[in-house]
């Protein structure tokens, strides 16, 4: 069933951004059982922009981010096959 965390975080990045990396929430999130994180577009978002993408079926995988690097641990830019990556255009409230 579905829960609350307590905490709420707004973040924007521009488009192509370093701020908005590859990451996996769950690693930046230790102890929450079953992580499921809610993403919504404020405003129309393109491909082109840097909207949210998705490596569908690589969370079997464990997590990638490199530890052996300062923070943010950096995901390992071959460590997710570029097929995997699954994205749209986003409308608000998608």
């Amino acid at each position: 069933p579905a829960c609350s965390v307590p905490i709420v975080q707004y973040r924007t990045y521009p488009p192509h951004s370093k701020l908005g990396i590859v990451h996996q929430d769950g690693f930046y999130s230790p102890g929450i059982q079953d992580y499921r994180p809610v993403w919504v577009s404020l405003t129309p978002c393109t491909r082109d922009m840097g909207g949210l993408a998705l490596a569908v079926g690589q969370n079997k995988r464990g997590y990638f981010h490199n530890v052996g690097k300062p923070n943010p641990f950096p995901i390992p830019r071959d460590a997710i096959p570029a097929e995997s990556w699954a994205t749209t255009d986003y409308m608000p409230g998608d």
